[in-house]
């Protein structure tokens, strides 16, 4: 029995998870890639994420993302992906530039 106990115990422990984090996004037109300057940790936030959005990712596009009308979103990178994407009150009538790659949502 004890035997059967550290075997799930070790399961348990081994398992991997994945942590999911909102990427907002800021500072009008941009690339995908503009970590530094786009990917925001919060709605209008100065604190940039470290790494572009990844498949267990968040992203959203709310009304501190665009501050005038024809910005663009360009996806700049071979295989952008991410676990959902929300426009929720989105105002100035964005753009999403796919430039040939494909996003994988």
């Amino acid at each position: 029995m004890r035997h059967i106990i550290r075997i799930f115990i070790l399961l348990i422990l081994s398992a991997t998870t994945y942590a999911q984090n909102n990427y907002y996004w800021v500072g009008g037109t941009g690339n995908w890639s503009d970590v530094s300057t786009h990917w925001a940790t919060t709605s209008g936030g100065s604190t940039f994420q470290t790494q572009v959005p990844q498949s267990t990712d968040n992203v959203i596009f709310d009304a501190n993302s665009f501050s005038a009308a024809g910005q663009t979103v360009t996806l700049d990178v071979s295989t952008p992906t991410c676990n959902n994407m929300t426009w929720t009150g989105v105002t100035n009538s964005p753009s999403l530039n796919g430039n040939n790659n494909t996003l994988k949502i």
